[in-house]
């Protein structure tokens, strides 16, 4: 188990910068902020807490999780989390490398404007189970959102910092998540979904009832 001090954050602050720095992340690939988001909030969202229990292999970990099949970021953890152990081995948990990653990817997305502090000390975990994965889908009503994040002690700010305000304000989305509020898409109208290669990435704001700017095709 990895212990902490003041001069290994400060350690691990300096070396995720330089990684940034040298294009190894978000400069080199932008979609990694969003995914890199998406990654924390699914480690978090579970009964273990945010512990870096995601990461684990198993044949029924995490990882295996229908809503943590389509979750990547893993290799960018790895690759700080090497660097770091070169530096100051036995030390940094990749729980806070994962907040502390997801924290500076922000900061890079928003050119530079979000910058805040986080704590850090947390453990890793040894155990990860994709029983305990019980994420909140998006066909869900917002009441029984709001009753899904009660189960974890979360409030309603909570919800729509981490749903709206945070987690879904980069980033792309599919079709099929959000078919159901939209009603030409719910009514099977699909070819809204189709647009010119090579991105198909097309404009729905006049053609719904709320804004969504790009939406990607379903594949």
């Amino acid at each position: 188990m990895a212990s902490f001090n003041t001069d290994s954050t400060i350690k691990l602050a300096q070396k995720l910068k330089t990684l940034y720095l040298k294009q190894e992340g978000f400069n080199k690939n932008s979609s990694i902020a969003p995914a890199m988001i998406r990654l924390y909030f699914h480690d978090c969202f579970s009964d273990n807490g945010c512990d870096a229990s995601l990461l684990l292999d198993g044949t029924s970990s995490e990882k295996k999780a229908s809503p943590n099949l389509s979750v990547r970021g893993y290799e960018l953890i790895d690759d700080v989390k090497s660097v770091v152990e070169k530096e100051c081995p036995n030390v940094v948990s990749c729980a806070d490398i994962i907040a502390m990653a997801t924290r500076d990817h922000v900061t890079l997305a928003s050119g530079r404007k979000i910058k805040y502090e986080i704590p850090t000390g947390r453990h890793d975990g040894l155990v990860s189970l994709a029983s305990t994965i019980d994420l909140p889908s998006p066909r869900l009503t917002v009441s029984d959102t709001v009753a899904k994040f009660a189960k974890e002690n979360l409030s309603l700010t909570d919800m729509v910092l981490l749903l709206g305000m945070g987690g879904h304000t980069i980033g792309v989305t599919h079709c099929s998540f959000i078919m159901d509020p939209v009603p030409a898409l719910r009514d099977g109208q699909w070819g809204l979904c189709f647009g010119p290669a090579p991105n198909f990435l097309i404009s729905l704001k006049e053609r719904g009832p709320f804004f969504f700017r790009y939406i990607r095709k379903r594949v």
